[in-house]
């Protein structure tokens, strides 16, 4: 009896604290000029082979719409670097 009321006790701990990290890790809040301006640009530009924007327009577009995007991280794709190795 004594380990099952422990072994509850842990469970709502465990749970208590899911909840908890899963609230405060919610999306960031939507922009409705960046989403109109994307959706009206989508619309606009010439598709690729695949049916979705060409990526250089819609950039291009965007840009005039007064959005541009973020600078890259180096060459990794958007990886921050690793620190340096001490030796």
């Amino acid at each position: 009896m004594k380990y099952g009321l422990i072994a509850v006790a842990i469970s709502g701990l465990f749970v208590s604290s899911a909840m908890a990290q899963s609230s405060s890790q919610s999306a960031p809040p939507k922009n409705a000029a960046l989403e109109a301006a994307l959706s009206s640009c989508a619309a606009s530009v010439a598709k690729d082979s695949n049916g979705r924007p060409n990526m250089s327009a819609m950039d291009a577009c965007m840009t005039t719409k007064g959005f541009s995007k973020p600078p890259q991280m180096g060459n990794k794709g958007g990886i921050p670097p690793s620190p340096p190795s001490q030796q």
